[in-house]
Order: structure tokens, then C-alpha cells, then sequence
């Protein structure tokens, strides 16, 4: 059984959630024997995908409740970006994942997320706090052309990238803090760490958005994305996906003039 069809099955389980299939339809939408179809099924509920069978036909209620690969991949429309994409219950830090799978060979694209980080950092290496369910704390893998002194206008497009995926959750839109944060009023929403090879052969370049929650640090003001929803809870498997894509659309079409014009008009003041 491969990973494709887990999510060939999970595509169409999900649309819509809720509704029953045989395992013979099934077999005949994924191209896959009924043997094949019963172990995905079997595997995808031991992974905690809410399935029912019942009446010979099994449904999915809809997502796990924590991060999952699958559940991101659903929404995810890239070419690149996010392709593979790993999810860790709990890790030191989504950076140095990404930084040892780049050192390694890996290739661009690598997307690596975590429900929580216990070593999680920010600019001049200050604690980031990353509670488990509460938010989105990933790391992407970029091979990345750019001149060295270039590299700040890739954190330009990650804040940039997020606060338009935002746009379609929020009532109010984010704005760019120089260098690297996301603010909402006097309150920070996110932030954002680039850190590369002494070569330049690879950047790893972090995100940490606060979703669920915000946490509480003496001094300091923090908000999170659901406090100025539309509709919370927002959802973070598909605000994930949207990010990705946003930022893989400035990042195969680089236009460095354009992005500090759109930057410009988002700047916090």
C-alpha cells in the first residue's frame, strides 16, 4: 500500500466529509484492488482519521484534531513547496529538522512542521514558545539563487506570503513589522527566521504563526489569528496549505521591485 493512495482515498472521503462509500467504489475511483482500499482504511484509522462504517459503507467526520501530513496535503495546491511535507508531534526546533535534511541533500521543497517545538527560537536566537495545538510552527527548505545580501527579501516574502493568506480568515489585515514579524495593532501575530549554509547552498526559513492561542509573556503583547476571525476556530491544515501557496507564488515568480512595493503598503506604523 503507498502513501498515494491513503490520500487518494482521503480525497475522496473529504469530498464531502460525511458521505459514505463502498469499498468497491472506492476501489474503482483509486484504480486500486479492494484488498488495497480496506488497508488504507485500516491505516488512515489507526493514524486517528475519524472513519465510520456502518450499513457497509464507511464515511470520515473529517480531520484528526492535531497537525497531519495527509490532512495538509488535502489542500495543498503547489508544485514545489511543501512536496514532501513531514509533520513531528514534538521537536527541538522545525529549523534545525531542516537544516539537517539539507545538509543531508535533501531537495527544495521540503516542508517540515511540529505540533509543538521545545527549542523553538527567533531573531538573535530569543525563545520562541510554541504550545502544542495552538499554532503553526514550520520550516520550509529553499535552494535559493538570491545573492546572500538578497536573503532578508525572502523573509519579506514569508511575512508577506502569510499575511495575504490571513486576508481570507481575519477581519482585520496583518501588517509587516521590519524585519521579520506580523503584527495586529500593538500585538505580534508572528514571526519569521532565515538561516542558511556558510556556502549559500541551501536556506531554512521558519514560520511561527499563532493560530489558536497566544501566549502569555510578561511585557510583552501577543495575540493569535482566531481572536480577529471571521469564523473561528480557523482551521490550520488549510491556512497551511495557503500559506505554501502564497508564498511559492512570489517565490517561482521573483519580482524584487514589486515585492517591496507590496511589503511597503503592508508596514506597520
Amino acid at each position: 500500500m503507498t502513501g498515494s493512495l491513503r490520500l487518494q482515498t482521503l480525497r475522496l472521503l473529504a469530498s464531502p466529509f460525511g458521505k459514505g462509500w463502498t469499498h468497491a467504489e472506492l476501489a474503482t475511483r483509486t484504480g486500486a484492488s479492494e484488498t488495497e482500499v480496506q488497508a488504507a482504511l485500516k491505516s488512515l484509522r489507526q493514524d486517528g482519521w475519524p472513519l465510520d462504517f456502518t450499513g457497509g459503507r464507511v464515511s470520515c467526520a473529517g480531520e484528526p484534531p492535531w497537525l497531519n501530513p495527509e490532512a495538509i496535503e488535502l489542500h495543498l495546491q503547489t508544485r514545489r513547496l511543501g512536496r514532501p511535507l513531514v509533520v513531528y508531534h514534538e521537536t527541538g526546533s522545525t529549523n534545525d529538522r531542516a537544516r539537517q535534511a539539507a545538509q543531508g541533500g535533501a531537495a527544495e521543497g521540503l516542508a517540515i512542521f511540529a505540533e509543538t517545538q521545545t527549542s523553538g527560537r527567533g531573531q538573535h536566537g530569543r525563545r520562541w514558545l510554541s504550545p502544542p495545538g495552538t499554532g503553526l510552527w514550520f520550516t520550509v527548505l529553499l535552494r535559493s539563487a538570491l545573492p546572500v545580501d538578497d536573503y532578508p527579501q525572502l523573509v519579506q516574502a514569508a511575512a508577506l506570503s502569510t499575511a495575504e493568506a490571513l486576508d481570507g480568515y481575519m477581519t482585520v489585515p496583518p501588517l509587516i513589522k521590519w524585519p521579520n514579524d506580523l503584527y495586529v495593532g500593538p500585538a505580534k501575530l508572528a514571526g519569521f527566521l532565515l538561516e542558511s549554509a556558510s556556502d549559500a547552498a541551501w536556506q531554512v526559513l521558519g514560520f511561527g504563526i499563532n493560530v489558536h492561542a497566544a501566549p502569555d509573556l510578561p511585557g510583552a503583547q501577543i495575540t493569535c489569528v482566531d481572536r480577529h476571525a471571521s469564523y473561528p476556530p480557523v482551521r490550520r491544515t488549510r491556512l497551511a496549505a495557503d500559506i505554501l501557496y502564497r508564498f511559492e507564488s512570489w517565490y517561482r515568480g521573483w519580482d524584487a521591485r514589486r515585492l517591496e512595493a507590496c511589503v511597503r503598503a503592508r508596514q506597520w506604523q
